[in-house]
């Protein structure tokens, strides 16, 4: 293997490199894997629960943000705005279903 091989293997396993398992799927335009949707899941998690546990929203969201969310959220999933459930725990399932 030449140094330009072993850099453009670097991102694969040993047994995607020798053929023991398949290599990934390229990505697709508007298409992202299982994996990548649970990790930016599990991020935006981590970081709302941060700001929850730092104080930065308290238990609740103030009511700036709550209109902020309900407009959003509305939009996404093509709502009205009053019928969204702008709570701290409403929103963080209604992300969770979006990106998911």
């Amino acid at each position: 293997m030449n140094d330009k091989q072993l850099r453009s293997d670097a991102h694969l396993t040993f047994s995607q490199r020798y053929g023991y398992e398949s290599l990934p799927h390229p990505m697709q335009l508007e298409e992202i894997s299982d994996d990548l949707r649970r990790e930016v899941w599990n991020h935006t998690r981590t970081t709302l629960r941060d700001a929850e546990l730092s104080g930065s929203f308290g238990l609740y969201f103030d009511q700036n943000t709550r209109r902020f969310i309900e407009r959003i959220l509305g939009s996404l999933f093509k709502k009205t705005e009053d019928s969204i459930d702008s709570s701290y725990e409403s929103t963080l399932k209604q992300i969770k279903h979006l990106i998911m």
